[in-house]
């Protein structure tokens, strides 16, 4: 196979595959969270972010984002800090709260595609997994 018929394939084959789990995560957040706050909360999962940092990650202006993050420090489920080496600057920071939430939200996810899996034979899922090891190197960070 060929990288051109490759890439039309990886174009058709994720977005499908992320629509399906956004749509388990609303189902999952029950209406609590939406998918772009679920982004933050991954995002701030990994560590304190900056707010600028956050939005250009989510591909969002800071305006917008400052109302998500209104949203989400209300519900406790993130916290504003000012960057102490730069005062314009703030840092948001997952709370305990929202980590629980967040692995909550990503366990139920993971069971769902667990369970689409099932009916996978071990040399599929073998198949995925070196698939998948692919694409973690083509879409590194």
């Amino acid at each position: 196979m060929n990288s051109v018929s490759l890439s039309k394939q990886i174009l058709d084959v994720l977005p499908k595959g992320m629509r399906n789990i956004r749509n388990e995560m609303r189902q999952s957040a029950n209406g609590q969270l939406t998918v772009a706050q679920f982004r933050v909360l991954v995002k701030l999962a990994k560590g304190p972010t900056s707010h600028k940092a956050v939005a250009e990650w989510l591909g969002i202006t800071p305006a917008t984002l400052t109302r998500m993050i209104d949203t989400l420090v209300e519900r406790k489920l993130v916290q504003r800090q000012i960057d102490p080496e730069d005062r314009r600057q703030t840092i948001l920071q997952v709370t305990g709260r929202g980590r629980k939430q967040y692995e909550r939200l990503q366990e139920k996810a993971q069971i769902s595609l667990q369970e689409r899996m099932e009916f996978l034979s071990e040399s599929e899922k073998n198949i995925l997994a070196q698939g998948l090891d692919v694409l973690s190197k083509l879409f590194q960070d």
